[in-house]
C-alpha cells in the first residue's frame, strides 16, 4: 500500500535517533516506528513540507476505520493522527512529541489510560522544551500518562 511506502520514506529520511537506554519499549515495534514517524513529520513541516503532500499517500481514515486492527491499520490510523497534530497550532519539540505519541501507542496497547486528545496532555507536553535535551523523552512519556514505572 501507499501508506507502508510513505512509512519507508519517512523512516529513512529521518533515521531513528533515541539512544538505546532512553527507549524503553524495544519490544513494541508498532510503537517504535510510531516514534521516527513523528520525529518525521515534525521535520518535514520543519523543511516546509505540506501536510496535503504528506497525507496523499495515505489512505482516508474512514476507509481505516472499517478494516480490523490491523498492525498496518492502526500505523495508518497514528499517522493521520500525527499529521493532524503536528500541522495544529500546538508548538511541538520532536523528542518529546515523537515519545509522546510512542508512549500513546504503547499505553493504548497495553489498554492504559491515555490523553483523550493533543489539548489534555499539552501543559506537561510544552514544558518538555524547557527541560535539558536528555530528559525530553521522559517528559513526553509522562504527558501520555507514565509515571516512573509503566502502571500494572
Amino acid at each position: 500500500m501507499n501508506y507502508v511506502r510513505l512509512l519507508l520514506l519517512v523512516s529513512f529520511a529521518f533515521p531513528f535517533s533515541a539512544k538505546a537506554e532512553e527507549w524503553r519499549f524495544k519490544n513494541e515495534p508498532l510503537c517504535n516506528q510510531i516514534y521516527a514517524v513523528a520525529t518525521s513529520a515534525l521535520a518535514n513541516k520543519n523543511q516546509g513540507v505540506k501536510k496535503e503532500t504528506m497525507a496523499a499517500a495515505l489512505p482516508k481514515r474512514a476507509e481505516l476505520e472499517k478494516k480490523d486492527r490491523t498492525s498496518k491499520v492502526l500505523l495508518g490510523l497514528y499517522m493521520l493522527d500525527i499529521l493532524d497534530e503536528v500541522f495544529s497550532s500546538y508548538k511541538l519539540e520532536a523528542k518529546s512529541y515523537s515519545a509522546y505519541r510512542a508512549e500513546i501507542c504503547y499505553r493504548s496497547d497495553k489498554g492504559l489510560s491515555i490523553p483523550s486528545s493533543l489539548k489534555e496532555g499539552y501543559k506537561v507536553l510544552a514544558s518538555c522544551a524547557e527541560l535539558p535535551e536528555p530528559d525530553r523523552i521522559r517528559c513526553g512519556m509522562s504527558a501520555a500518562g507514565t509515571t516512573e514505572e509503566y502502571d500494572s
